[in-house]
Parts: structure tokens; sequence; C-alpha cells
């Protein structure tokens, strides 16, 4: 979840959403909220859950999840949850992955010493575990088509260009 130095306002959260995901949201709460006074009750939602999931989980079960989503959710902290705070919370969830996850990833693969920078040594025994086998040489070139800013190591930054392609043209 985001730290309080970090959370947006509920409005532009809920900005974040795609249309189709703020129609299926909108939806999904006045589904919820039984009575349609514009919040939702712990019983609302763990009466509509049974319904839905009361095989698979237990009413106890359910409650306790309730619990736990309604105090992370509840920013006001009124005891219910408004549509505001429904659709903020799922645009923290929809949207808290850094886009760049996967790419980090790959990037750790080649940092073998985490110290966020990838070396000559590193990319040339990264390039052998793939079945690459690259000399001196050709590793050099490759360090020097990569290393935008010349000082004998890849950084993130640089390793993202050079995988989007942006780094050919």
């Amino acid at each position: 979840m985001l730290n309080k130095d970090k959370m947006c306002s509920q409005q532009k959260l809920v900005k974040l959403l795609t249309p189709k995901e703020t129609t299926s949201l909108e939806c999904l709460f006045k589904m919820f909220d039984v009575n349609n006074d514009g919040e939702l009750t712990r019983d609302e939602l763990v009466n509509s859950l049974f319904k839905f999931m009361g095989k698979i989980y237990t009413r106890e079960e359910i409650r306790d999840a309730v619990q736990k989503f309604i105090r992370v959710t509840d920013r006001n902290k009124n005891g219910t949850i408004d549509i505001k705070e429904f659709m903020s919370y799922f645009a923290i969830t929809f949207n808290k992955k850094d886009p760049d996850c996967e790419l980090r990833e790959v990037f750790a693969f080649f940092d073998e010493d985490n110290n966020n920078e990838i070396s000559h040594a590193e990319l040339k025994k990264a390039m052998n575990k793939l079945g690459a086998k690259y000399t001196d040489l050709e590793i050099s070139k490759i360090m020097r088509n990569i290393d935008k800013n010349g000082d004998g190591v890849i950084y993130f930054d640089e390793f993202k260009e050079m995988m989007s392609g942006n780094h050919f043209k």
C-alpha cells in the first residue's frame, strides 16, 4: 500500500481508472449497497459476499476479510465505505505495480552483485549463462553502445532505453 507521504488524493486516484474499470466498480458498489444510501457497511459487505462465496468461505472468514478491507479503505474513519473510498482503494490496487517491474527483474539477472549497475564482467557472465559466447572485445562494443554517459557501466535507465528499442533509432 502507499505510505501517507505518497498517497494521492481520492480524486487523483480515481482518475487513474479506465472508463471500463470505473463503470465496473460503480456497478459492484451498487450491488453491495443494498439500502442504496451511498455507503457500504460491514453487514452489507459480509451479507453480499456470503451470498456469492458462502460455499467456499465461512461467514467468520468473510467477516474478518471485510473488517480488514474497511480498516484499509475507510479514509475518513466513519466505519463505512463511500464510492470515492471504494474506487480509490481499487485504483491503488490496480495501479500499484511498478510498470518497470518485469524489466527490473531482467536487469537484476545481469546485475549479479545487486549494486544497480551492470559491469563488463557481469554482462559477459550473464550472456554466457544465456548461451551467447562473446569475446571481451564484443562485450566492450555492446557496453559502449548501451552506456550513454560513458562511465563504463550500464544503469537501469540505459538498460531500459536499450530494451525499449528507442536506443537503436
